[in-house]
């Protein structure tokens, strides 16, 4: 009898296929749906539209502050501890070990209509040297000199931002200084008073700045403005060896401009926060100060090590206003 092979062979495995058809379209569907909602240019193009329609506005500083740190620490050691108290040739002692700091801060902290400017000093110097008028300056009188509180500017400052990718900043400012030194003669006594004022307006190019921040935004600003007070100290250099701190005042209001990456933090058509952190930091060190020197009358080689770190830090946060009307209307 002849046998049937065929109905020993196994049956096609259809419903397996069918379902991994089913997977991979499944899988197709989901990968097409993924990337509509992420990376479909329409929405980008649609968000960045909208983002220039937000930033488009005349926008008026209404809070926020401006912070500068910078400190220096200097530090110089022996590497023999015997060489603190050893003498040179002509038995002078040799350079003594130290460790000075000197922290200066600067602050501004604004509101829709006063810029309060603060500024500190501290050292750990007994006797700093101030280049301004090239004594040596005891340490109280020289923290004295360049510190000083509560400096009220009158501010106005408006940020206009276009869709073009230009800028302005218009800035009015007021202030009056009680203790400016004026001119006098033999025959009047000195007089005092000045005041601070001007209207300026900076133009310049804007950028929108990915991938700085993470999900955040980032704007670039070419030649941003930022509001400078000067202070001066005065000294009582009757007797050198004794120079006194008498008073300090204010010399001079300006603006410096910088380029400035911001993070907007946030916006909406009527708020727009920006800020800014930037933190530089150096280190230095020089070993070989070396010197031939003596301790109870045996010669020892003496190598100092100078170290030297500065760290610079600037911290911006403005929050802005505007009434929701676009700058190019």
């Amino acid at each position: 009898m002849e046998t049937n092979y065929l109905k020993f062979l196994p049956a096609p495995k259809k419903n397996f296929r069918i379902k991994g058809l089913l997977v991979i379209a499944l899988f197709i569907t989901f990968s097409a749906c993924e990337k509509n909602e992420n990376d479909d240019p329409v929405v980008e193009i649609d968000d960045k539209l909208d983002l220039l329609n937000d930033l488009s506005a005349v926008w008026n500083l209404e809070s926020g502050y401006s912070e500068f740190f910078h400190s220096t620490v200097k530090e110089f050691r022996w590497l023999d501890n015997v060489c603190e108290n050893a003498v040179d040739g002509n038995g002078n002692p040799l350079p003594q070990e130290f460790d000075d700091k000197t922290v200066f801060s600067k602050a501004y902290n604004y509101t829709n209509a006063l810029s309060v400017y603060n500024q500190l000093l501290t050292t750990t110097m007994n006797d700093p040297f101030d280049t301004l008028v090239n004594f040596t300056i005891p340490k109280n009188e020289y923290e004295d000199a360049y510190t000083k509180s509560n400096i009220t500017v009158n501010y106005s400052y408006d940020l206009t931002i276009k869709k073009n990718g230009e800028y302005k900043v218009s800035v009015i400012y007021n202030h009056f200084e009680p203790d400016y030194p004026l001119y006098y003669n033999d025959e009047i006594e000195m007089q005092y008073g000045q005041s601070f004022s001007g209207t300026s307006e900076y133009v310049g190019n804007w950028y929108l700045s990915d991938n700085d921040f993470g999900l955040n935004q980032g704007i670039r600003f070419e030649g941003f403005p930022l509001i400078v007070v000067h202070i001066l100290p005065v000294y009582d250099l009757t007797d050198i060896t004794d120079i006194r701190f008498e008073f300090n005042y204010v010399s001079g209001i300006d603006f410096t401009t910088e380029d400035m990456l911001f993070e907007i933090e946030n916006l909406t058509d009527t708020a727009m926060t920006l800020s800014f952190s930037e933190n530089k930091n150096s280190y230095s060190q020089i070993a070989n100060q070396e010197f031939e020197a003596y301790f109870n009358n045996f010669q020892v080689d003496c190598q100092g090590v100078f170290t030297e770190v500065t760290v610079k830090n600037k911290n911006q946060y403005l929050s802005f206003k505007s009434d929701g009307i676009d700058a190019e209307d």
